[in-house]
């Protein structure tokens, strides 16, 4: 192999937390026990926190295509035939540890075509409450 790669290691011999498709999905509030820590959300990595779940809205299949891909993982890898809860179109929520977060995610990314990927991004679930003035 020639050019600027060449003798760098490839993404496949890095463990899947650091291969930089799982390290792009899961996101920084997610991966970071500091960060986790800062947002008031469980540092144990096997504490079930609540998530969202982004679509990738590009796959070709269409959204359709990408929800029942997303159901198949949760079934799949996490034992969870119901998969998780939608609130809209392309946003999905859960309960599920930083650990299975990031298998579900290493699994997606198993997939070589990015296109026909169920996941484009996985965010902590925060709590929303209405704001309201007097």
């Amino acid at each position: 192999m020639t050019g600027p790669d060449a003798g760098a290691p490839s993404a496949a011999g890095l463990p899947e937390v650091m291969r930089p498709n799982v390290r792009e999905t899961l996101s920084e509030a997610l991966r970071d026990p500091d960060e986790r820590a800062r947002m008031g959300i469980d540092t144990d990595e096997d504490a079930p926190v609540p998530i969202m779940v982004e679509l990738n809205i590009a796959h070709p299949g269409g959204l359709e295509a990408a929800r029942a891909r997303l159901v198949e993982l949760f079934a799949r890898e996490l034992g969870e035939p119901a998969g998780p809860r939608a609130v809209s179109g392309s946003l999905f929520t859960a309960r599920l540890s930083v650990a299975d977060s990031r298998r579900l995610v290493a699994a997606d990314a198993a997939e070589p075509d990015r296109r026909r990927r169920a996941i484009y991004r996985v965010w902590p679930d925060f709590p929303v409450r209405p704001l309201r003035s007097s």
